[in-house]
């Protein structure tokens, strides 16, 4: 019994103290998009052995470090840019703790190029997005949205 208690108050505890993290971006059709969960550059970055840039400023809110955005031409996924949170002084003065900006530090890893294929992602990708809804039931809330993009990506190709 004390061991069901401890792990329920572990449960709870975990979901109160959950900070929800910075989404990465899709743009399709010129629409934006947040693209949660797994990102595929982050694995490229790691192939790679892609270091954040020291400025960068790890936050509860974005443990990653990055912030990718992502687009789909002509049925091709790519990566165009690559952003970090960094340090500026308060707008209201260097009395106040610093506000956080975003930096696009794409340049510093592809110096030559304006995007990047994914083409040794293959997976589902699912893009929740409109309204949340929430379903109770039994004292149990399930979260769902009122639309999705579903994607099958082949090797960066958009094959559905």
């Amino acid at each position: 019994m004390k061991n069901l208690l401890t792990l329920i108050l572990l449960i709870i505890g975990l979901k109160v103290f959950a900070t929800p993290q910075i989404p990465n971006i899709l743009i399709y059709n010129g629409k934006e998009y947040e693209w949660n969960g797994y990102s595929p550059a982050f694995k490229y970055f790691e192939l790679n052995n892609f270091q954040a840039p020291e400025e960068a400023v790890i936050t509860t809110g974005n443990y990653s470090v990055f912030i990718m955005t992502y687009e789909i031409v002509d049925r091709k996924l790519y990566l165009i840019d690559v952003e970090i949170e960094v340090e500026q002084e308060s707008e209201y003065g260097s009395e106040y703790p610093p506000d956080l900006v975003s930096k696009s530090v794409f340049k510093n890893y592809f110096p030559n190029q304006k995007r990047i294929l994914m083409d040794f992602y293959s997976t589902i990708q699912l893009i929740p997005y409109g309204e949340i809804i929430e379903v109770t039931k039994n004292d149990w809330t399930d979260i769902h949205w009122e639309d999705y993009l579903v994607f099958e990506i082949k090797n960066g190709t958009v094959t559905t």
